[in-house]
């Protein structure tokens, strides 16, 4: 009877430890998930359902399985523009997100003013306190947005790398040999598509003359006839009624008589047409390389110029904004974001699942590549003799608006006659 009483306590004692036990493991699992994870938003533009926007999305909700103390809530837009505008309507009422994307758009109407009423969080500070996350930062970055005063309020975990594709296929039929290096060439080889086209009745023009190549144009050409503009236009001071400006619009004028002038046109439209074998050159940048058929031959070159060295674009976009939350839990899991953005492993992500050039100057892009086409684009534009910052890099809205009005007035006049 002793022995049996024995037993039985033994097993309810087993029962109360083990109980105990797995209620404290519940209630510690409880409270790393309730108590101490740090939820942070990220508002971005990849909301869309093409191929990299899909793969950045999954990068940003991959940050969790590195930090499972973070919790990321992921507002996704369909484009910048639609980020522009949730952010300040968010800011109309008070709120900020933690992590802000823009895609390069919005350091008029965003930018600007979040980091004059102090809702931008400076990162410097955690530079200097990170060796490892200084070395990150691309030397663009800091040439494009530190302030005088040593404060830097954006960084961008790719590069936007510019110059034009073109098809192949088309230039050899049309006796394109190589790509034109000087702007005389390029207005001849328009010629030739347009011959090309006329006399094999296959409905063929040399570009889509829309607003992202009219901009991409007016600054190689700008480049070519007056350096100083340029600078002029980042100060938002341009005159555009300087006669580099005019001789651009002349030029311009030029080549849309070869050209299909769609000034409406988006750079999915323009896309499209280059996609289906219509167009002979397509300007965008080299993250362009996933979007592009697979079907058709295509390679890249840096714009022409004067002296026949070439002309690309090199740039830092405004990249992710951190909202100063005065909330430094949520601050410091948004700097950790960066961080893991600016990471080896994603950064090598970034360039093979999205084909976007990775800001991070530690790493060797060639040798990180399968793509032929990035491997023959990226020394193009690397090689190319000057470099410019893009478009949206150069000019304030207003004067961006006031130039466009002015070509497509050109444009459409030269339509009628």
């Amino acid at each position: 009877m002793k022995r049996k009483c024995t037993l039985k306590n033994s097993i309810h004692l087993f029962t109360m430890t083990f109980a105990l036990l797995f209620f404290l493991s519940m209630m510690t699992g409880c409270g790393q998930s309730d108590s101490e994870k740090t939820e942070i938003t990220v508002l971005h533009g990849w909301g869309s359902t093409e191929a990299d926007h899909v793969a950045m999305r999954e990068i940003y909700l991959d940050f969790e399985k590195d930090n499972p103390d973070i919790d990321v809530n992921l507002v996704s837009m369909p484009s910048s523009e639609d980020v522009i505008h949730k952010v300040q309507e968010m800011l109309t009422v008070g709120e900020l997100p933690d992590v802000i994307f823009t895609g390069a758009l919005g350091e008029d109407s965003i930018y600007d003013f979040m980091v004059d009423k102090g809702y931008a969080v400076n990162l410097q500070p955690y530079l200097e306190q990170d060796p490892t996350f200084a070395k990150d930062i691309a030397p663009a970055t800091r040439k494009r947005w530190m302030t005088e005063d040593g404060r830097i309020y954006t960084v961008s975990d790719v590069l936007l790398l510019a110059g034009y594709w073109y098809n192949t296929d088309i230039f050899q039929k049309a006796g394109i040999e190589n790509p034109p290096s000087t702007w005389d060439e390029l207005l001849e080889d328009c010629k030739k598509i347009q011959t090309f086209s006329d006399q094999n009745g296959d409905s063929i023009s040399a570009m889509e003359m829309d607003e992202n190549h009219i901009m991409y144009l007016t600054d190689a050409l700008l480049s070519s006839l007056d350096p100083r503009q340029l600078k002029a236009l980042q100060r938002g001071e341009a005159d555009l009624n300087d006669d580099a400006f005019q001789e651009s619009e002349n030029y311009i004028k030029q080549i849309s008589a070869y050209s299909d002038n769609q000034t409406d046109f988006s750079y999915r439209d323009t896309l499209e047409t280059f996609n289906a074998g219509k167009t002979a050159i397509y300007i965008n940048g080299l993250w362009a390389d996933t979007m592009i058929n697979e079907n058709i031959q295509v390679k890249y070159a840096s714009f022409p110029s004067s002296d026949g060295a070439g002309i690309s674009c090199e740039s830092s976009c405004l990249g992710y904004i951190l909202g100063n939350t005065n909330n430094q839990k949520t601050i410091d899991a948004s700097v950790r974001f960066l961080k893991y953005m600016l990471s080896d492993q994603v950064q090598e992500r970034i360039l093979n699942e999205t084909g976007q050039i990775p800001s991070n100057p530690n790493l060797d892009i060639v040798s990180m590549t399968s793509s032929d086409r990035l491997l023959q684009a990226f020394p193009s534009v690397e090689q190319a003799g000057q470099k410019i910052e893009i478009p949206v890099n150069i000019w304030k809205e207003d004067q961006k608006r006031s130039y466009l009005e002015d070509v497509r007035s050109i444009l459409e006049n030269n339509a009628l006659k």
